[in-house]
């Protein structure tokens, strides 16, 4: 296996694993290596970055065991498989999602997401500053708990005809905070699964 990364056996035989291993990976693993000779017990699986030998990095998670001869610690084993694809994937989700976070608390529009539950899932601050509560204490509530019952029952059903035809709604509604009485546009959309 080492010569997918550019290596002959005969080239990784009799050197040190930091010689391998990014230098700011080198302490982690350091560490692993000597709990597992302090406990005798396998290392839970750890990543690390491996280098090439053209000088590039890819990303390995590795496990270790001690291997006995006469109750007497001989050596270890460590076994390790190549994460880079599934890692970098990963990256790219948090970076999208930072992304979408970003666009979700700067957007000027109120942006609400609901559970089929009717329950506030997730607001942005515009919504928040809008509802005048902070973003924190309008998750989990239903519209019951911020408005009228006359209003909370028109904008439910409204919900319920989102979530039975599947279809957008355009609506122009009427909201009054304990300040003003504000028309707006509100755009009621069904977010849907896999399935």
């Amino acid at each position: 296996n080492v010569k997918k990364y550019g290596y002959k056996p005969n080239e990784i035989i009799g050197k040190h694993m930091s010689e391998f291993c990014h230098h700011d990976d080198i302490k982690l693993a350091g560490e692993e290596h000597e709990k597992l000779l302090k406990t005798g017990k396998p290392t839970k699986a750890f990543i690390i970055r491996f280098k090439r030998k053209n000088g590039t990095f890819y990303y390995g998670e590795q496990r270790s065991s001690i291997i006995y001869k006469n109750e007497k610690i001989e050596s270890t084993i460590s076994s390790m498989y190549d994460i880079t694809e599934r890692k970098e994937m990963q990256d790219r989700i948090k970076e999208n999602e930072k992304t979408l976070q970003t666009i979700f608390d700067t957007a000027t529009d109120m942006i609400l997401l609901k559970d089929i539950n009717h329950k506030f899932v997730k607001v942005n601050k515009a919504c928040a500053k809008f509802f005048n509560f902070p973003a924190e204490n309008l998750i989990g509530k239903t519209s019951y708990d911020i408005f009228s019952k006359e209003v909370a029952d028109k904008s439910t059903k409204e919900e319920e005809l989102v979530l039975k035809q599947g279809k957008t709604l355009n609506l122009d509604i009427v909201r009054t905070t304990a300040t003003e009485t504000k028309i707006i546009n509100a755009i009621k959309t069904p977010i849907k699964n896999k399935k």
